[in-house]
């Protein structure tokens, strides 16, 4: 009579020869690493009970559902903060695996003024940190990409997103929540100047 209930193909109520029975049980929220364990309960013909306890061992299994917690951070550095007009900076940009969960697809935004600069992975030149070239940013790793000769003509905001893909096909982003996936220097233009005179 459970919601969910199938398999008794000539509804006599009774688990048939051959015949099985099948409950779907939906919803249930996993908050942790989970076993669910099922244990089966019938009475035969003679009145007697099988189950796992009878010594039935079919009638018990289990599964385990683990829970996957992915993080990321990525940071930006500047070769200099202070420069002069239409000088040029390099720039240091990492992204390190912080979670649990290795990533695919990782690439980073750089944007310079808030207009994308340019976009990095695993191909890009100054690229480097794929320990075992696996092309995943594996627990514990960090990518580096070195970007050379960014010419700066005025005080200028550059900003690096980074991206991933978790095992379960899910972004990582910071515009998916994940905060750390976030980072801007800024680089300051100076215009020194002075004027002398001289009187008699």
């Amino acid at each position: 009579d459970s919601v969910g209930f199938s398999g008794d193909t000539n509804t006599n109520g009774k688990l048939d020869v051959g015949e099985t029975w099948q409950w779907s049980v939906t919803g249930i929220t996993v908050s942790a690493d989970t076993n669910f364990e099922v244990l089966g309960f019938g009475t035969d013909s003679l009145g007697n009970e099988v189950s796992y306890a009878e010594g039935y061992l079919d009638e018990k299994d289990d599964v385990d559902v683990y829970v996957i917690e992915p993080d990321t951070m990525v940071s930006v550095t500047a070769s200099a903060m202070t420069v002069y007009a239409g000088d040029t900076v390099d720039l240091t940009i990492t992204e390190e695996n912080t979670g649990d969960d290795p990533l695919t697809d990782v690439y980073v935004e750089l944007y310079k003024d808030t207009v994308l600069h340019t976009t990095l992975d695993k191909d890009s030149t100054g690229f480097s940190g794929d320990t075992n070239t696996n092309g995943k940013l594996d627990v514990g790793e960090t990518w580096q990409w070195s970007v050379t000769g960014v010419t700066v003509n005025a005080d200028t905001n550059f900003e690096v997103l980074g991206f991933g893909t978790d095992s379960l096909g899910n972004e990582v982003s910071y515009a998916e929540g994940y905060l750390d996936e976030k980072d801007d220097v800024d680089v300051y233009v100076i215009n020194p100047d002075t004027m002398v005179s001289v009187t008699a």
